[in-house]
């Protein structure tokens, strides 16, 4: 009897120095202020975690702080030889031979110049001109472009929606970029379609021609300029993946 009353005893001894350091941290815990609580800590009692640690973190205020843009990537400047193709293309390639299509056509609808009449031979001839017209100009845009040292090359938005992208692109017919990246007015682009002009009206254009006619010719290939820039912008359609600080604000709503 003596013996299995000592063995209950022993053994109820050792259940509370099993229990008395959890009961003791809990307490501990719970006496503790919550300034000088451990960050991330747990209820010790319960072993539940803080809800405090799946909380969005907030600034001094007490407001969530915005989402990080999503970074865009840097800038690179072409080489030599990188501009040298661009303008190569610019000037021999499938573009330059549908822009004076339609350069030609108009044209050919207001018969100027009159001296190469209507019909397929006033066409070809108006063709031509243009042509070679926007070579020069193209070769224009290319030196200028070496001397200030800008790139001409055209840029995609990186936004979405028609009239954001609409004006992106009408924007991009009149700007350059430094070797930095940064966004300038295009002096070449403003001076070369006055240059091809000029030595057309100057050369090749039948009559007596004034400057007023190369200051008109010039302009309207001015104007044309951006149409080439929205058909690059929207053809081919490419698929415009959503930014992440749009997906979360989707997810969130």
């Amino acid at each position: 009897m003596r013996t299995s009353r000592r063995s209950r005893i022993w053994k109820a001894s050792l259940l509370m120095v099993a229990l008395l350091p959890p009961f003791g941290d809990a307490l501990a815990a719970q006496e503790m202020p919550p300034s000088a609580q451990p960050e991330g800590s747990r209820n010790l009692a319960t072993g539940i975690a803080d809800p405090s640690e799946t909380q969005t973190p907030k600034d001094s205020q007490g407001q969530t702080p915005p989402l990080a843009a999503p970074t865009m990537p840097a800038y690179s400047f072409p080489s030599a030889d990188q501009r040298f193709k661009q303008y190569l293309t610019r000037s021999f390639g499938p573009r330059a031979f549908l822009r004076p299509a339609l350069q030609g056509a108009l044209d050919q609808r207001r018969n100027e110049p009159e001296e190469w009449k209507q019909g397929a031979s006033g066409y070809a001839k108006r063709y031509a001109s243009w042509f070679v017209q926007n070579a020069i100009s193209e070769t224009t845009r290319y030196g200028l472009s070496e001397a200030f040292r800008v790139e001409q090359k055209f840029h995609k938005c990186e936004c979405t929606g028609f009239l954001p992208r609409l004006g992106h692109a009408v924007k991009e017919s009149f700007v350059a970029r430094t070797p930095r990246g940064r966004e300038i007015p295009s002096v070449p682009s403003f001076v070369a379609p006055y240059a091809g002009s000029m030595v057309a009206v100057y050369t090749w254009y039948p009559g007596a021609r004034q400057w007023k006619d190369s200051v008109r010719t010039g302009t309207l290939t001015l104007g044309l300029q951006p149409l080439g820039s929205i058909f690059r912008e929207f053809f081919p359609a490419q698929h415009r993946p959503r930014s992440k600080t749009a997906n979360v604000a989707g997810n969130a709503s």
